[in-house]
């Protein structure tokens, strides 16, 4: 797979070019087709959510200072199977996972494809889709959680407490850790 983080900054340098749009959106949704379950319950869902936390930056470095820590969530449908806050992690973290619950569940993509596609043509996602910033984001770090056979996504994945790119980078590498070790 592509690396996301400079496809990422590509994109940042230069969010209306359609070549660097083009790249970055076709990249999350390769991610999302990818990035598929045979199944999940709430005992998967825990695994997975301790799979995500152990790439963390601060489970990988735990003697680093700069190493920040993460907040995880793993629904199914609107139910929270899965919540865990690393130290040093505030409230306002688990608020930013559930704007990024909302955009996955409404619209049944990544919250950074979301965003992304709103910036590629010029407008932020909150005003392209007219939702308060308040309810919705637009930001990465909520992951739709699919399942083999089922056309829309059962749940979503959370993370957030680093800059938001990371924290779909974070994201990304969990699931294909835990994909990987099925």
């Amino acid at each position: 797979m592509t690396d996301f983080l400079s496809t990422y900054a590509a994109f940042a340098a230069a969010p209306t070019d359609p070549t660097t749009g083009a790249a970055i959106i076709s990249l999350l949704e390769e991610q999302e087709s990818s990035l598929v379950f045979s199944s999940m319950d709430s005992a998967a869902a825990q695994s997975l959510g301790q799979t995500i936390l152990s790439v963390s930056p601060q489970s990988l470095n735990p003697d680093s200072p700069t190493a920040k820590p993460i907040v995880v969530a793993v629904y199914i449908g609107t139910n929270l199977l899965y919540y865990s806050a690393q130290d040093g992690t505030a409230t306002d973290n688990f608020e930013w996972i559930q704007r990024k619950a909302l955009t996955v569940l409404r619209f049944g993509h990544s919250s950074l494809l979301m965003g992304i596609k709103a910036e590629s043509a010029g407008v932020t996602f909150n005003q392209r889709f007219a939702i308060p910033i308040t309810e919705a984001v637009g930001a990465g770090g909520g992951f739709p959680l699919f399942v083999k056979g089922v056309k829309y996504p059962v749940g979503m994945i959370g993370v957030s407490g680093l800059p938001h790119m990371e924290d779909h980078d974070v994201l990304v590498r969990g699931i294909s850790k835990y994909l990987s070790e099925l």
